[in-house]
């Protein structure tokens, strides 16, 4: 039996993978990596198995199309290939978690009598009600597989960082219209649902599963249709449910006609507890709107979803301008925060919605406003309660070129909730910062 598996804590951010047989084969080598390279939209991790003839002959870990690590017969097995008969064995990948959590036990595994291996999706590991510890042996052959047919000499699977949506629920038009509804199922795949809303007062909606309960960031991969004549411009909405049945909506925009109506991932909105996702079109201002929608994924990872109460202050003169704007994904609405003299300050507190790790990143800069300033004193602070914090960074940041943001790596953190950003008046220096989203995964 082969084994091909990675490990995924996200309280450390520490993934290892490794591919071994069954218990008492040799120990084989880990590559270690962080999870956060791994679980935004799009990101991959393939296992390639090579062989000769019908013998096994080396099985390879690629991470994001790069090859990373290769196994031979004797790190596996323990014999010198020729030694491993393909139609003797059977191999199984495992996406397995060690600390609670849903998207903590995802996985996709692979399974065959004749060593034919293929994607077969993302699946739940179910643990019970315990947290699950797992160990690496032979035991995994006790996990949920699935059968799968293939031939050839070189066999692989591919694994799309998130869950996708699992099952298609419903879909509905108001003059408006639904076309393939159930195509926003599984991974990207060329397949499309389409929703249009072509005249005033028309809509359209559809509706799916991700099949239990995720904490998380939403993306849909798709594009809104460009007709070569100006249009469409397409107002959208995105609403989620725990239960299918209340909805919050998280997301209303507009999104341009596509260069080449070509997809691509489109962040909408970091969500707690959610299982049902439902994304509808409408004409608006005399706009028609016509979307093509790939797939639904959500990925490990969180904006700031929330302000808490009394979540911005200042000292001395400093000030704070529109402290909400840190909340949500990067849509060019700012806080600023500015400490222009001796003693003065201001900061702005953010909720990700549930306790994370990872890389934290703010989407920022500080303002140049082509006199030579701003130099501006930043220090963040992250906590798990809201009330005790932890400082993990102090820099000065320089004037923006352009006054343009970018994404500023502010730590690696472990188990947060919170964050808070302060800019302070220092060493003669004013303070001077805009931010557009913060984010941790």
């Amino acid at each position: 039996m082969i084994q091909a598996v990675i490990e995924f804590d996200t309280v450390s951010n520490s993934c290892y993978a490794h591919a071994q047989s069954s218990t008492g084969s040799p120990s084989t080598s880990k590559y270690s990596f962080s999870c956060s390279s791994l679980t935004a939209p799009g990101d991959s991790f393939e296992w390639l198995v090579t062989t000769t003839s019908s013998d096994f002959n080396t099985i390879e870990f690629e991470l994001n199309g790069v090859l990373k690590m290769t196994w031979t017969s004797s790190n596996v097995f323990g014999c010198t290939a020729p030694c491993i008969s393909m139609t003797d064995v059977y191999a199984q990948s495992v996406w397995a978690g060690a600390e609670s959590g849903p998207l903590a036990y995802t996985y996709g595994n692979m399974y065959s009598g004749a060593g034919d291996m293929d994607y077969t999706g993302v699946h739940m590991f179910n643990c019970g009600s315990s947290s699950c510890i797992i160990v690496v042996t032979a035991e995994y052959s006790n996990a949920q597989y699935t059968n799968l047919s293939g031939s050839g000499t070189s066999y692989d699977q591919t694994y799309l960082a998130g869950s996708f949506v699992t099952s298609y629920v419903t879909s509905g038009a108001s003059g408006g219209s639904v076309t393939n509804p159930s195509y926003i199922v599984g991974e990207p795949d060329g397949n499309y649902a389409v929703l249009a809303a072509p005249n005033s007062g028309d809509s359209a909606y559809d509706e799916g599963s991700f099949g239990a309960k995720y904490n998380g960031t939403i993306a849909i991969y798709g594009y809104s249709y460009n007709n070569g004549g100006g249009a469409y411009y397409s107002y959208v909405q995105v609403a989620v449910s725990a239960t299918g049945s209340s909805w919050t909506t998280v997301y209303s925009a507009t999104w341009d006609p596509s260069s080449g109506n070509t997809p691509t991932y489109i962040p909408i909105a970091s969500v707690t507890g959610i299982e049902y996702v439902k994304i509808t079109v409408s004409d608006n201002s005399g706009l028609s709107a016509k979307i093509y929608v790939d797939a639904i994924s959500i990925f490990v990872g969180s904006y700031v979803q929330s302000q808490p109460t009394g979540g911005y202050g200042t000292t001395g003169g400093g000030t704070v301008t529109n402290p909400t704007d840190i909340v949500g994904i990067p849509d060019s609405a700012y806080t600023n925060l500015h400490a222009p003299n001796s003693g003065d300050s201001a900061w702005v507190e953010g909720n990700f919605g549930t306790l994370y790790s990872g890389e934290l990143v703010i989407d920022g800069y500080s303002y140049n406003n082509g006199g030579g300033a701003y130099y501006s004193y930043v220090t963040v602070q992250v906590s798990s309660t809201g009330s005790s914090w932890t400082t993990v960074y102090t820099n000065t940041w320089n004037p923006s070129s352009g006054n343009t943001p970018t994404w500023i790596t502010i730590a690696s953190v472990s188990n947060i909730q919170y964050v808070k950003v302060t800019v302070s008046y220092n060493g003669g220096y004013s303070g001077d910062i805009y931010m557009d989203a913060i984010f941790v995964a």
